[in-house]
Parts: C-alpha cells; structure tokens; sequence
C-alpha cells in the first residue's frame, strides 16, 4: 500500500510503483494506492496496472494513520505491506513476504538499504532511523521492525477495529501493542527494500513532529499513569545520549563496517535524536497537538516548518460577488 499526496510530492512515486510491477509476483498482488492529493490532481503514472487499485479520500483532514487504516479495511489480499514515495521494494521482496507469513507472525519486515546513500548527511541519519536493520541483517524474532517497511497479517490489524488508527500514528506504537497481545514479529533478511532520506533543517521538524505522535499514541494505547509520563519527560534530555551509545554499541557488535559512518555522523544523530526526543516528551506531556496534521503534509505535501490550516470553504458573500 502508498499513500500519495499533492502532485509536487510524487516524483519518487514512479520508481516505487515500478518496483512493484516488477515483482514476480505482481499478478498476484493489489497494489493499492490511497490518493489523499487536491481535487484535479492527474492519476498516478502506472495506476493503469491490472495489478493496481486506487481508492480516493480527500485532502483536507485526513491524516497519514487514517489514510493507511483505510486502506487496511479496504484492501482485499490477506497481507498488507506499507511503502512511501521514498522507499521500493527490491528484487524478490514479494515472494520472500508470502513466504516468511506461511509462520505465525503477525508483522514481517526485512532489510532496509539506503537509497541516498552518500547524499549529504543520508548516511548517518541512515544508521538512526534503520541501523537495526542495516544488511547483513540476521534471520529471526525481533521486538520492533522498520516502520513504513513492514507487512502485517491484515485480519491482525482489522482486529483492532477503531483503534487502527490510532496505532498507525506511530508504527512502533502498533507493533509494540502487538507484542503485548502476544503476537509475534520476524525479521527476515530475505526480505529487502530501499529507503531514501531528506536532509535539512526542515527534517528535524519531521523528527519532532512524527515523534510527538508516538509520544502521544505510546502513553494512551498503554494507558500511562501521570507518575509514568512525568517519570518520562524528566529523563527524556537522558534519552538522545542513550540512543546513540546503544546505536554505537550495536554497530560495534553487529557492523564494525558502518562505524567509519556513524564516527563522523554521531553529531548530526544526536541533533536529530534530540529533536525526537523533545517531541516525545511533548506528545507524553501535552498531547499530539497539531503535529500529526504537521507529519502528514510532511510526507503529502513536503516539508514545512508548521502545520497548513485546511483550505476554508468560500463564503457566501465572497460566492455571489
């Protein structure tokens, strides 16, 4: 499943809907495209694929967690797998997905490659968001999968009926839940995808703003007492530090290649893990404000520093003039 958006935003779409029409498996597959863009917006280039469904909602309104909850209930196969205009499923992932959910797992996901590797900053940020999942990755049952990469049983998520969305607002959140409610999540390195990344100043809004929502979504699906929330943004200046040594730690053990990266990287990591952290902390303390709107344009609209106010409804004086 992609979300798209506004037109100006859908340029990586094309190498995305290109990777999967070139699964071997795409006979097989729906892919469904959920088009949140303006009115007037022309189709996605390729959504005349057999293969291909698009479902439309509106613009103004709806969030990416709602978007995606949409196209969960209205999707038709028994697996649903999440990619954004900035990832692409490489050479086998179809088949390697079918096969790893022949098990008992609720959630697959795989290996995650770098798509702008050796642009700017890329690589660093890289080893943040997917240094757990770097190749070569090992086969087996992990506690949390790459968000926006990862393929769910379908009837699992449907099973959360209105919470979906709520748990979609932050992926981690949703798998999190599903541990707790005993389902059990693979890592399966035969399963691989690329993911590319933006960066600039406006990425940390990014950061900030889709962590604010786990933030928020963590401590009401578990139901957080205030001592716990409290206990959190206390610790949370702790937090930026800690990541990054546990990062540091991991690749040490796992991918000594990757630490010439993280070495010259680990500044710009922390900046951006600080940005995390001060949003989660905000989304723990005063709720998700209006930052899931803000995560939304980010991926629908591009980048901004604030929240755009939905587009008003003309008045009447201004309609008869």
């Amino acid at each position: 499943m992609i979300v798209v958006g506004d037109e100006g935003t859908r340029r990586g779409l094309q190498r995305t809907m290109q990777s999967l029409r070139h699964q071997t498996l795409v006979a097989r597959m729906e892919i469904l495209v959920v088009d949140c863009s303006a009115p007037g917006t022309p189709p996605l280039r390729g959504s005349d694929h057999p293969s291909v469904r698009t479902i439309k909602l509106p613009r103004d309104g709806t969030t990416m967690a709602e978007a995606r909850a949409a196209g969960v209930r209205a999707a038709r196969a028994p697996l649903v797998g999440f990619l954004d205009e900035h990832s692409m499923a490489l050479a086998g992932w179809a088949e390697a997905l079918v096969e790893a959910h022949h098990g008992p797992h609720a959630a697959v996901g795989g290996e995650i490659y770098n798509m702008s590797s050796a642009a700017g900053f890329a690589d660093p940020i890289y080893l943040m968001g997917h240094g757990f999942w770097v190749p070569p990755a090992q086969k087996g049952e992990v506690d949390l999968l790459p968000s926006h990469d990862t393929c769910y049983k379908r009837d699992v998520l449907i099973g959360y009926g209105d919470q979906l969305g709520e748990l979609l607002m932050a992926e981690p959140v949703l798998m999190w839940k599903l541990r707790a409610d005993g389902h059990r999540l693979l890592l399966d390195p035969a399963v691989k995808s690329m993911h590319g990344y933006t960066v600039n100043p406006l990425t940390l809004v990014a950061f900030y703003a889709w962590n604010r929502c786990l933030g928020f979504a963590r401590a009401k699906v578990f139901e957080w007492a205030w001592w716990r929330r409290l206990l959190h943004v206390v610790l949370a200046p702790l937090i930026p530090g800690w990541r990054v040594l546990r990062l540091f730690a991991y690749l040490i053990r796992r991918h000594p290649v990757r630490l010439p990266t993280f070495l010259v990287g680990w500044p710009i990591i922390l900046l951006a893990q600080s940005s995390a952290a001060l949003g989660e902390a905000m989304g723990v303390l005063l709720g998700k404000g209006n930052v899931e709107t803000l995560f939304t344009q980010s991926h629908l609209r591009g980048l901004r520093w604030k929240a755009e106010r939905p587009a008003q409804p003309a008045s009447r004086e201004a309609s008869r003039a």
